[in-house]
């Protein structure tokens, strides 16, 4: 995958070469349109105007989304590129509207209606060989550096090709004597545009309105999730597009009496294998669950209200506690005692009764692990201290 500063690089270079390709033909079909009074080309040439402008914008937009996350950006600026496709379609769709009336005003006015011109012929093959080319050279860096903006601007290139190739078919039957030949294919183009049009804009509204991604690929990250030893289920699985990246969070379901960190451990290795077999991911979120997500009317009490009950009862002879909060919102108490005391065993079990939020006591004894290793330790020296004064 391309480091951000390379994909914006291929970016600029594929548009600056747009953008040339279009200032050529833009004014080349328009003044030859103007001189043989082509109406079909006129559009034609309106129509690779509207690519320059919208080369020119991609340019800006390119250097802005590339910019890393700041305060204002958390997330960083990709949306930059969806906003340019909206705006993209928005300036195809007022193209298409004014090519679309002046021509309805054309059919209007026959007496402005022009013979064919060969030279107008010339142009359109030129034009359309030419954007057929940008299209597919454009459609090319957009895969690589996967970005929808760049897609948008290639179809935007490709109906600009189509719309060369129906002014073609207009002038050649305008050769032909066919009758409004040429207004008629002008108002066809300006069809082509305004669907092209109505298509790249709704496509950047949705991913604007926070759009998730495709089911297919949605089954796809959760297989990936649950691939990851630890994992029990996902849910609440949601994504959305952030221009050539996929935002993601989850909930992910661990064992209910593994330690925190491990419950952490687990969603970092989530995250690795998401990353690393989802290569467009960008921000991944991971929640960690012991239990499927299940809405309470009330909570059970943290740890501050629970040693707060154990003081009160007077429970002494208590190295430490495990709380474990079972789903039905009850909560079991795991006693760590410095040594076995039956009356401290009562006044816990005392707290079952007592506490309707307290389900359980379990009981273990407290092992200081570092006074017995302390200890080995002094054995092991004496026993080395009596064997030389022995030798």
């Amino acid at each position: 995958m391309l480091d951000e500063n390379s994909r914006q690089k291929k970016i600029t270079v594929a548009t600056l070469i747009g953008t040339a390709i279009d200032f050529v033909l833009s004014i080349l079909k328009v003044a030859v349109g103007f001189l043989v009074q082509s109406p079909a080309l006129i559009a034609d040439g309106f129509h690779s105007t509207s690519d320059l402008i919208t080369d020119v914008l991609i340019l800006w937009v390119a250097q802005i989304s590339g910019k890393a996350p700041d305060e204002d950006h958390p997330y960083g600026h990709q949306r930059f590129e969806t906003i340019a496709t909206a705006i993209l379609g928005v300036v195809l769709l007022a193209v298409a509207g004014g090519i679309f009336i002046d021509n309805i005003l054309w059919i209007l006015n026959p007496t402005q209606l022009a013979p064919a011109s060969g030279l107008a012929l010339i142009v359109v093959v030129i034009s359309l060989l030419s954007k057929e080319w940008l299209f597919h050279y454009t459609m090319r860096v957009a895969i690589q550096t996967n970005s929808t903006m760049l897609k948008a601007n290639a179809w935007h290139s490709r109906s600009d090709s189509l719309s060369s190739l129906v002014v073609l078919v207009g002038i050649l039957l305008n050769f032909m004597g066919v009758p409004f030949a040429e207004p008629i294919t002008a108002i066809v183009v300006a069809l082509v545009i305004a669907k092209m049009a109505v298509s790249l804009f709704w496509q950047a509204l949705q991913e604007l309105a926070d759009k998730a991604v495709d089911l297919s690929l949605q089954e796809d990250l959760k297989e990936t999730i649950l691939s990851v030893d630890g994992v029990i289920d996902v849910h609440q699985l949601r994504t959305r597009h952030m221009a050539n990246h996929i935002v993601l969070d989850a909930h992910i379901q661990v064992p209910p009496k593994v330690s925190v960190s491990e419950g952490h451990q687990i969603s970092d290795w989530v995250c690795s294998e998401l990353k690393a077999q989802h290569k467009e991911l960008h921000d991944i979120t991971i929640h960690v669950d012991y239990e499927k997500d299940v809405t309470f009317k009330k909570l059970a009490p943290l740890r501050n209200k629970v040693e707060q009950i154990v003081i009160r009862q007077n429970i002494k002879n208590i190295h430490h506690f495990h709380l474990h909060y079972t789903p039905t919102q009850f909560i079991e108490i795991h006693f760590y005692l410095l040594e076995e005391d039956h009356e401290v065993i009562r006044q816990c079990q005392a707290l079952v009764v007592d506490f309707d939020f307290i389900s359980k006591v379990e009981f273990y004894k407290y092992i200081d692990v570092d006074a017995l290793i302390s200890e080995a330790d002094n054995d092991m020296t004496n026993d080395t201290a009596n064997d030389k004064t022995n030798d």
